[in-house]
C-alpha cells in the first residue's frame, strides 16, 4: 500500500538506498515560525526527519542496506579497538592517568 506524502519538505516516496517504501509520515511539533517538524520511516528502518530548526532534512537512521555506511562502522569499530589496545598495552608509571584514559576510552566507545 503506497502512502500519501502529505508533507511539504520531505518528497522522497521510496528509500534512495534500497527502494523501501513507506512505512510511516507523520508532521508533529509545531515550531513557533509556524513550519511542522516531518518525519518519513521506511520499511527498511531508515528515518529522514526535517526540522524547522536548521531548515534542512536530516537522516536520523540509516538504511541498515547502505555499503558504504557499514564499511565507514568497521573502520571506525577496527580503529577505536586498535586504539583501545594500544592504550591498554603501552607502558605508563602513572596508573591513575592510565585510568582516566582507559575510563574515556571505555565512555568513547562507538554506539550504532
Amino acid at each position: 500500500m503506497k502512502i500519501h506524502l502529505d508533507l511539504d519538505y520531505i518528497d522522497e516516496d521510496i528509500c534512495s538506498v534500497c527502494g523501501a517504501e513507506i512505512q510511516a509520515a507523520r508532521k508533529d511539533r509545531r515550531h513557533s515560525s509556524g513550519e511542522w517538524n516531518e518525519y518519513v520511516e521506511y520499511r527498511c528502518g531508515r528515518i529522514l526527519h526535517y526540522s524547522p530548526n536548521f531548515r534542512h532534512v536530516m537522516e536520523e537512521k540509516r538504511c541498515p542496506h547502505d555499503i558504504a555506511d557499514k564499511e565507514r562502522r568497521d573502520n571506525i569499530a577496527t580503529f577505536y579497538g586498535k586504539v583501545l589496545e594500544t592504550a591498554r598495552s603501552a607502558p605508563c608509571a602513572d596508573s591513575e592517568f592510565r585510568n582516566r584514559i582507559l575510563y574515556w576510552l571505555e565512555s568513547c566507545k562507538p554506539r550504532f
